[in-house]
Formats: C-alpha cells, sequence, structure tokens
C-alpha cells in the first residue's frame, strides 16, 4: 500500500490490476452498482489429470457443468497446463452450507481431489467411471485454490493518503464470480478501452472527471451487461433462465448461436435471458426458420 501511494504521488496517471487482493480496497466499493454484499457461492478449484471419457464422446472438447438448483454447480473446464499440457480446471460453486460445500477443511490439492472424487460419487454417480483415477496435477504446488467473495463492482477510483489518486482495471473494477466466464474477457477488453481513452486525451489530465467519464462509458459498453449475466447464473433461475438452457440442451445449432457465442459478448444475451416473452419468441422464431429450411430441403 505504501508503494502504490508514492507510485501515484509521483505519477500523471495510476491504474492498479490488483485482481480481488487487498490492495483493490484502495478503491471504494460502488453501492449502488454493486448487487451482493456477501459471496454468494463457497469456492474450491484445482487443476487435474486422469480424467477420462467425454473427448471420445462428442466432436469437440466442452466445458462441462451440473447444475444443481439448490445446491451450486461444478465446472470441468478444459485446460492447458505449463508442464502437464491437456489437463481439466475443476471447479466448485457451493452455495454456503449446501450439500456441496465440503472443502473448507482442504489443505491442499490432493485433499480438493479426494473430495471431489467424495462427492461425485455421491451426487453424480453418472461422472465416476470418467473421474476414478483424478489426481491433481503433482509438480504445481499452485493447481488449487479455495475461497469465497462479494462480487463487486468498484468505484472509477480510489484517493490515497498523499492525495495521489488510482484507478482500477480488470478484477479490480469489477469482481466477479468465476460462475460465468466473465473475469478474463472482461479484463482484456476493459485494458485496451483504457488505453484508448488515454491516447485519446493527449496531454490533458487524467482527473477524477476524467475517471469517472472513461469508467461510465466502459460500464455502458460492456461491464453493465456482463456483471448483470454473470449474477443471473448465481440466482435461482428463471423462466427466461430455463427456457434458454433447455433449449441449449436440446438444440446444439440453437446454443452455438444465442447462447455459447454470447458469452465474450454478454449485451447479446439480452433480453431473452431475463425476459420469458422475448425468450419464448425467440425460440418460436428459431423453430420456424428450422421448419422452413427443412421444408424447403424436402
Amino acid at each position: 500500500a505504501e508503494r502504490l501511494d508514492e507510485i501515484a504521488a509521483a505519477s500523471d496517471l495510476t491504474v492498479l490490476a490488483a485482481g480481488k487482493a487487498d490492495l483493490a480496497s484502495s478503491i471504494p466499493r460502488d453501492v449502488e452498482k454493486s448487487v451482493y454484499q456477501k459471496p454468494q457461492r463457497n469456492l474450491c478449484m484445482v487443476i487435474v489429470e486422469g480424467v477420462t471419457g467425454w473427448d471420445d464422446e462428442i466432436d469437440f472438447r466442452p466445458v462441462k457443468f451440473n447444475f444443481y438448483g439448490d445446491s451450486g454447480e461444478y465446472f470441468w473446464v478444459p485446460y492447458t497446463h505449463k508442464t502437464a499440457g491437456p489437463t481439466w480446471c475443476l471447479l466448485w460453486e457451493a452455495r454456503p452450507g449446501s450439500p456441496l460445500d465440503q472443502f473448507a477443511d482442504c489443505a491442499n490439492a490432493q485433499d480438493a481431489v479426494d473430495k471431489s472424487k467424495e462427492l461425485i460419487e455421491q451426487y453424480a454417480p453418472w461422472e465416476w467411471e470418467n473421474v476414478r483415477d483424478m489426481r491433481p496435477v503433482s509438480e504445481d504446488s499452485f493447481s488449487w485454490l479455495k475461497g469465497r467473495f462479494p462480487p463487486t463492482v468498484r468505484g472509477a477510483y480510489g484517493k490515497l493518503p498523499s492525495g495521489g489518486l488510482v484507478m482500477p482495471i480488470g478484477d479490480t473494477a469489477v469482481a466477479f464470480d468465476p460462475i460465468g466466464g466473465q473475469g478474463g474477457n472482461h479484463a482484456s477488453r476493459h485494458a485496451k478501452f483504457v488505453a484508448d481513452a488515454i491516447v485519446a486525451n493527449g496531454e490533458k489530465a487524467c482527473d477524477t472527471d476524467w475517471m469517472q467519464a472513461v469508467s461510465d462509458a466502459w460500464w455502458e459498453k460492456y461491464a453493465k451487461a456482463a456483471y448483470t449475466f454473470n449474477n443471473i447464473l448465481l440466482e435461482p433461475l428463471t423462466e427466461a433462465g430455463t427456457l434458454m438452457l433447455t433449449k441449449s440442451a436440446q438444440d446444439r445449432a440453437f446454443a452455438d448461436e444465442h447462447f455459447f457465442k454470447n458469452f465474450p459478448r454478454t449485451d447479446q444475451f439480452f433480453p431473452a435471458i431475463e425476459d420469458a416473452a422475448e425468450a419464448k419468441g425467440l425460440i418460436a422464431k428459431w423453430d420456424k426458420e428450422k421448419s422452413e429450411v427443412r421444408v424447403q430441403a424436402e
């Protein structure tokens, strides 16, 4: 914190990319934009080897998830480890106090894998044969983590003891729960957006008015939709969400076009992801066009 203050006092502009670390608290939470005050999931992630199946069943390497409406979710995400190569990132998103919330006592990656196997055998027996030989990436002591945090939007800037200003970027500006995979998308786009704004500002001061204007523009362009979409996944599924997920599970082409393609551009999810009438209309239009194509082909 002292070093940050020194840098800010000596610089025309200081941006802070500290993720969700304590240093991020130098920038105040935006109470109007931040939906949650408490963590919505207790998290555990571990990079694993020895998982079998799935790759043989479909023609691409999938992100796979199991959804438990009252307890949370867990995800299998394809991962390329720096030394172990193709592996899987296993992510548990447990609602606090639920049957999936079993990782608090884990002290290392092996503990996390053992607990994961136990839960999979009990609650996802259809995957047990796939994970029977699952093991953590042994040569990497950083291959796992656990924790909890509230999804948070921070203000446009923070004022340090010296009077210097610091501007948040990436996860420091918006801390997403990992459920929707939006952290990396947001951080890379945010960095480019701020860099372009700096260039456009030329020799003018990067003062509080400028920082606020850049923050407001970014929120409206991308962050608001990403944060809203991500938070929808943390809540019990609405009728609109159920319609979109069910149709995606039944129709791969629909899923590609109207669900998975939207993850990099979350504004494309709306309004169907939160409005049941819009979701029904989108699905009806899709089915009608698909039927017309089928008739023409016949």
